[in-house]
């Protein structure tokens, strides 16, 4: 093993710690934040951008702060779910921005004041997680330990609202059981938890419909997104896509649009969107990554003049054929979970003709690097 002594300089884009070794190389590290001190590990002739291991901290950063979880850490069975709890929570909004910024400078896309707005932080930084999914191997419940395939038992987590909290102590009741073992090739099975689930709706293995997970947060994008529909009439076309159940479809339907085609894959968040009856709302099951999926949806919506997006992570797929497609489009209002795949359509509706007029970043989960954005493109010529 190779030890040496450095300073955390940055964070990377997953959010670990970056550090120098004395002969140049560069190296990442959990558990660690800008301006800590210490003694770092690396297995001898290691590569860089490898991950070094903290051994000691001499000096910490004055971001830090006290952990009040004992299940965190970076360590094999500890509970890696809160890798941003070290830091303060003006640390933690502070380095989401600065990683947005660099996330679209990468691609070329450059923020002016009057684009970029303050992150929205969240009300809660504890007790406010409205789901989770939880592993177990029949005799223990917890997560999975940060980089590793070990489960990290728990006894309470900190971020679990009430409800959560009250369904993640009644599932852990039911343990041990012998007919919940997750098998011989498997060390543990998952399990889907929320705080409106009850102990019946219980099915390993089996993920449940799709839901913000901070519902105060999701609730400001709401709001977030009335006021920039509040812009346009409401006789003009819109477009839900990826709209899950209906939480931005609902916005529009209430903001009075009268010709909303919103569509999702097939599942029961479409059952869910069905179920919703919503004024104005037709309904098309379609898989958006499927060939011809852009071409299927503008056949049945061909004047659309607004799109909502808010898509996985992998962000809106053959984006090329969503702008030709939709040849109509004025505004783009995109709600992204992902800062790389963001980026990357950003510079790619930029480059066709869009302009980015608004990014404001919301702070779905403290704790963590995640950070949600809410933009807004306008268009400016059609190529």
């Amino acid at each position: 093993m190779d030890q040496f002594r450095a300073i955390v300089r940055d964070l990377s884009h997953k959010g670990l710690g970056v550090i120098n070794h004395p002969d140049g190389r560069v190296f990442f590290c959990r558990g660690t934040w800008p301006g800590d001190e210490g003694i770092f590990e690396i297995p001898s002739g290691a590569l860089k951008y490898s991950e070094a291991k903290l051994t000691e901290l001499i000096t910490p950063s004055s971001g830090r702060v006290h952990s009040p979880c004992h299940h965190r850490g970076s360590l094999p069975g500890e509970c890696g779910g809160c890798p941003w709890m070290i830091a303060s929570y003006e640390e933690q909004l502070r380095f989401k921005t600065k990683r947005l910024i660099h996330a679209l400078e990468k691609r070329k896309v450059f923020l002016s004041e009057e684009i970029l707005r303050p992150i929205i932080p969240s009300e809660k930084i504890f007790a406010y997680r409205n789901r989770v999914q939880v592993k177990s191997d029949g005799k223990r419940l917890g997560y999975v330990s940060e980089g590793t395939k070990t489960l990290a038992p728990i006894e309470e987590c900190l971020v679990m609202n009430p409800g959560l909290r009250q369904t993640f102590e009644e599932v852990k009741s039911l343990l041990p059981r012998e007919d919940l073992s997750p098998g011989e090739n498997h060390p543990w099975f998952y399990m889907d938890l929320d705080d409106e689930m009850t102990l019946s709706e219980l099915v390993p293995n089996k993920r449940r419909p799709f839901r913000q997970g901070n519902s105060i947060q999701n609730e400001k994008m709401r709001s977030w997104l009335k006021t920039k529909l509040s812009e346009f009439p409401n006789h003009y076309p819109a477009v839900d896509l990826y709209s899950g159940s209906g939480n931005f479809t609902e916005i529009l339907s209430e903001e009075g649009f009268e010709n909303i085609l919103a569509v999702e894959v097939q599942g029961v968040a479409l059952e869910s969107l069905r179920r919703k009856n919503l004024s104005g709302v037709r309904i098309m099951e379609e898989d958006l990554s499927s060939k011809g999926a852009w071409a299927r949806v503008a056949k049945l919506q061909p004047h659309a003049k607004i799109v909502v997006a808010d898509p996985a992570r992998e962000g809106i797929l053959k984006r090329r054929n969503f702008i030709k497609s939709f040849d109509n489009l004025e505004t783009l209002i995109y709600v992204s979970c992902e800062l790389d795949s963001f980026a990357r359509d950003a510079g790619d509706f930029i480059r066709a003709g869009f302009k980015l007029i608004e990014l404001t970043p919301l702070d779905l989960f403290p704790h963590t690097s995640h950070v949600e954005i809410l933009s807004v493109f306008q268009r400016l010529s059609k190529s």
